[in-house]
């Protein structure tokens, strides 16, 4: 009669830790695929956006759209870049800084990732390390890792502009915390 109730009782606790297991690996993979579908969305909005067509949305309820394309030769990683750095935009791909250098110019242009998706790789990168920004228009301007850092996520100063023909990317650290924390790594890179 113990094995019986046994049985009755661990049928539905296994169900539940099915239930419970499933739900918790979609939600892990929630993110990951929702930022590789946008990057194919966002991947033919930008294709037109090359070809002149500079109003092109990835889809017609977003508020941002492609603003240039990073591309790193060493990692053979290549990610579309969208105006401004809000919460939303950035669940779909890196975003622009507003008020930082616009994507190709001088000044100091900030584009902002998360370490989960797009950003990952920022953690391969090292000084000397090569990576392109291609602007509407195909201009592609060179850059090269001049320097990476750990911040504190309140110091900006990574974020002011300079004269430098520059680019500051930057995502969350550490790259394996399951939680935000208060610290930022940052990769300066110079104009080659």
């Amino acid at each position: 009669e113990t094995s019986g109730n046994f049985r009755r009782f661990s049928l539905p606790v296994i169900i539940l830790v099915l239930c419970l297991g499933i739900f918790f690996l979609g939600k892990g993979l929630y993110i990951p695929v929702k930022a590789f579908a946008a990057q194919v969305l966002l991947e033919r909005a930008w294709q037109k956006i090359q070809r002149g067509d500079n109003d092109t949305k990835p889809w017609p309820w977003a508020d941002f759209k492609p603003v240039a394309s990073l591309y790193f030769p060493e990692q053979d990683y290549q990610t579309i870049v969208v105006n401004g750095a809000s919460y939303t935009s950035l669940a779909f791909a890196p975003g622009h800084m507003d008020g930082s250098a616009p994507p190709g110019e001088k000044g100091n242009t900030v584009i902002i990732g998360h370490r989960e998706t797009h950003f990952s790789l920022l953690q391969q990168l090292h000084p000397g390390d090569t990576f392109y920004l291609t602007i509407p228009g195909g201009t592609q301007v060179h850059y090269r890792v001049h320097a990476t850092r750990i911040i504190n996520k309140t110091n900006t100063i990574v974020m002011n502009q300079k004269d430098d023909s520059m680019v500051t990317l930057i995502t969350c650290y550490p790259f394996q915390a399951f939680l935000p924390g208060d610290q930022r790594y940052v990769v300066i890179a110079m104009q080659c």
